[in-house]
């Protein structure tokens, strides 16, 4: 299953396939999140498509997804928080 992760801050949608299993690293969920396709709201998206090159998408698609996210997707909040610190234990 793929979810279409939206980063306000970051100016950013990704296309993410999420995990199955529980990383064994909290880095593990942001590396593949970070690894996944995305595009950049900022650099990637055009009003015309005659100003379009291989890795640009038209703003109204953009937003159109965007909406269709708000309207019928699941939102959720990710608060800022500190990963737990490894004990020796878990080395």
């Amino acid at each position: 299953m793929k979810a279409m992760v939206y980063w306000t801050e970051g100016s950013r949608i990704f296309l993410w396939s999420g995990r199955d299993t529980v990383p064994e690293d909290y880095s593990d969920y942001a590396n593949s999140l970070i690894s996944s396709p995305s595009i950049d709201l900022k650099k990637d998206v055009v009003e015309r498509q005659d100003p379009m090159a291989m890795s640009t998408y038209l703003r109204r698609d953009v937003e159109g997804t965007l909406e269709d996210c708000a309207r019928h997707g699941i939102q959720y909040e990710l608060k800022p928080f500190t990963p737990p610190v490894k004990s020796e234990d878990d080395r």
